[in-house]
């Protein structure tokens, strides 16, 4: 299969992230709040993207979650949970 370009993924992220910051949401207290989903063909891809960004969230401004279907269900549950 192709490779996934995680760089230009990254990118994206923090372009989103620029463009509608947590800061700009009015009322933090309702359930008002941003999401991306990336969707990814495996885990190896899924892992090497979490990688990527989680290094780059020397901020600690994102909650990522990497999902796959072989994950356990308490673990997958972990997106339902409000973040901190």
């Amino acid at each position: 299969g192709e490779e996934i370009p995680l760089l230009l993924v990254h990118a994206l992220v923090e372009k989103i992230d620029q463009m509608h910051p947590m800061e700009a949401i009015e009322d933090a207290s309702d359930d008002a709040g941003h999401a991306i989903l990336i969707f990814l063909p495996g885990w190896e891809d899924i892992r090497a993207l979490h990688e990527v960004l989680e290094r780059a969230n020397r901020h600690k401004r994102w909650v990522l979650f990497p999902l796959h279907g072989m994950m356990g269900t308490s673990q997958q549950r972990r997106i339902f949970r409000r973040p901190p």
